[in-house]
């Protein structure tokens, strides 16, 4: 499965306490509401907003700075080196999904899916293969840190036409760990992401990703 974040090495999975959570309110479209902007706080950037706009692209907002969404990591990324993230068991479950909304489906091929989500099936879907889906579907979870002290979750994502269950795990603060032998040591960046760990749960879906 591809990777957004380009990181060098797949850590082993750990173990710990389930911890789920809602996700926060859905933007929906902006047309829909008949109005041309709208703002949002959010818990993992407790001093920015996020400001959408059928004028501009995305954007995290403060006070007195902004930062436009250019739909690659490397906003957030260097929003977090200025130590803007904060990160729990609850605020890394919304960080996830902002993420690979934001950037995961800037490569339009990968997209976490969870049980009431909306999937655009092409016409020549089946009733029986949209019930084997969603029961195949799980809630994006936190599990806890792992062994090499990064957030651990596991989730339920499509990977161009196939359903996987995979791990993803994420830098609570910069950390460097011991790779392999071609990769001695790898370092990563609070908030860097990477996907570990997948196992395939079907495939050839007839689906169309967004």
């Amino acid at each position: 499965m591809s990777d957004p974040t380009d990181a060098a090495v797949s850590p082993k999975s750990g173990s710990g306490r389930t911890r789920r959570a809602p996700r926060p309110p859905a933007v929906l479209a902006l047309s829909r509401w008949g109005v041309e902007s709208i703002e949002q706080k959010l818990p993992f950037y407790p001093a920015w907003s996020l400001r959408l706009s059928t004028r501009r692209r995305p954007r995290l907002v403060s006070e007195d700075d902004e930062v436009v969404l250019d739909r690659t990591n490397a906003p957030l990324y260097e929003l977090n080196d200025r130590g803007e993230l904060r990160l729990s068991s609850d605020t890394v479950l919304y960080y996830v999904r902002f993420f690979f909304d934001f950037v995961g489906r800037a490569h339009r091929k990968f997209l976490i899916v969870e049980p009431g989500d909306p999937v655009a099936w092409s016409e020549v879907s089946t009733p029986e293969v949209r019930a084997q889906f969603e029961r195949a579907l799980m809630p994006l979870t936190y599990v806890g840190m792992n062994e090499n002290f990064m957030m651990l979750l596991r989730a339920t994502a499509l990977f161009r036409d196939g359903l996987f269950r995979t791990d993803i795990v994420v830098a609570p603060v910069p950390l460097t760990i011991a790779g392999d032998g071609q990769h001695p040591l790898v370092v990563y960046t609070t908030g860097q992401l990477e996907l570990c760990d997948e196992e395939l749960l079907m495939e050839n879906l007839p689906v169309m990703l967004p």
